[in-house]
């Protein structure tokens, strides 16, 4: 009798374990991509922050970090900027919709650059107009109406005409700090919000007048950099998510109200758009995502900041290695979740349960959410100094 109880539990214990290996994904480091380098940029010149731009089904537009745009496509010509910059330190870009004018920030110029004019063999003819600030300019410019926004690294904020890049008007915030983070402003409606480095957002209408400001805590009067806005806002449901070292708020768009705050160490957070000049964030929507200092990526519902599902990519003890000190893109849904890190790991999660459904290999030292062609769905890459890729799903039939 004892042995025939024995027997039913054994078989009882298999199956359930036989059930729950059919179920769990296997969270191995997969090969899932053949990637494949380009002759251009060299890896010499290839930078890990800004993401290529698809351009048409059949080629993409790659800003090297010489000053050069480089086209993948047979009848585009590049842009070559690099005369008018011996070193270049810090980069940024941004399209109009559809692409069909590009904003390239290199150090503190800013140039406005017609694609349909990149057909021609003088390169310059491409410049429609650039611009000289005083310092480095901070993250992406901000398309406002008529008119595109540019923050610099020392806290002023310039609304320049964009047909011929004149100053509008200009803003200056004097008790920042020079922080570097790649940050931009964000336009919601007839609001432009701007992330000072003091960890103050303000909201302006087009014509420079201050709407509202809110200051976000911080949790050390000592350490003022604790207060200092770390990503570019997230702008959702007529509610503003801003983060710092140590906090995460929401702001009603409407009034600069504080709706909730929450203790959260985020590194990057996102509404979920993979390329925001041609399918921007669903501004309607109720959810946004967080990638925190734990390695732990977050769902969390905008009207009353409650985590719906948290998932730590941390699932075993190669990645506990792997993932010390790692930087993590902006949160992007593309039929997946997907997260990239700078360590050649990327990983695929179910956007509803936060489940880890794949974890990949991608070259090392991107900075930037993956990009998708028009066509097939291959994804881009661009490295810090280690080239750049193209990285085809096999399994995909073309």
């Amino acid at each position: 009798m004892k042995l025939a109880i024995f027997f039913i539990a054994f078989l009882l214990s298999t199956s359930c374990v036989i059930a729950k290996d059919g179920v769990e994904p296997s969270l191995e480091i997969k090969n899932k991509y053949r990637c494949h380098p380009w002759n251009n940029p060299s890896r010499e010149f290839s930078q890990g922050y800004i993401q290529p731009i698809p351009i048409h089904e059949s080629y993409e537009l790659i800003i090297g970090g010489d000053g050069v745009l480089y086209n993948t496509g047979w009848y585009w010509k590049d842009v070559d900027l690099s005369g008018s910059h011996k070193t270049i330190g810090r980069m940024s870009a941004t399209c109009s919709e559809y692409c069909r004018e590009i904003y390239l920030a290199i150090d503190n110029v800013l140039y406005a650059i017609n694609r349909d004019n990149t057909q021609y063999e003088i390169n310059e003819d491409a410049v429609m107009w650039k611009k000289e600030l005083k310092s480095l300019v901070k993250g992406n410019p901000t398309i406002f109406n008529d008119r595109i926004a540019i923050l610099t690294v020392d806290n002023y904020l310039y609304m320049l005409n964009i047909e011929n890049g004149n100053t509008s008007w200009f803003y200056h915030m004097s008790n920042g700090s020079n922080q570097i983070n790649y940050i931009s402003p964000v336009v919601i409606h007839d609001k432009l919000i701007v992330p000072f480095s003091n960890g103050e957002l303000v909201a302006f209408d087009k014509d420079g007048k201050k709407l509202w400001s809110y200051k976000l805590p911080s949790t050390n009067i000592l350490d003022t950099q604790l207060a200092d806005i770390t990503t570019t806002p997230v702008v959702k449901n007529n509610t503003l998510i801003a983060t710092n070292n140590s906090t995460i708020v929401a702001i009603d768009i409407g009034s600069g109200d504080l709706l909730w705050l929450k203790a959260m160490e985020a590194k990057n957070i996102s509404g979920g758009g993979i390329m925001p000049w041609l399918y921007p964030d669903d501004i309607n929507g109720n959810e946004f995502f967080v990638v925190n200092t734990k390695n732990e990526v977050m769902k969390v519902a905008i009207p009353d900041g409650q985590i719906i599902w948290s998932t730590n990519l941390v699932v075993n003890d190669e990645l506990n290695d792997k993932l010390k000190d790692t930087y993590y893109a902006r949160p992007v849904i593309d039929g997946k979740l997907f997260i990239v890190s700078n360590k050649g790991i990327m990983f695929l999660l179910d956007e509803n349960s936060g489940m880890i459904e794949e974890i990949v290999s991608i070259p090392e030292d991107v900075y930037h959410t993956p990009v998708t062609d028009l066509g097939v769905g291959d994804y881009y890459f661009t490295t810090e100094k280690k080239g750049v890729y193209s990285c085809i799903d096999p399994n995909i039939s073309r």
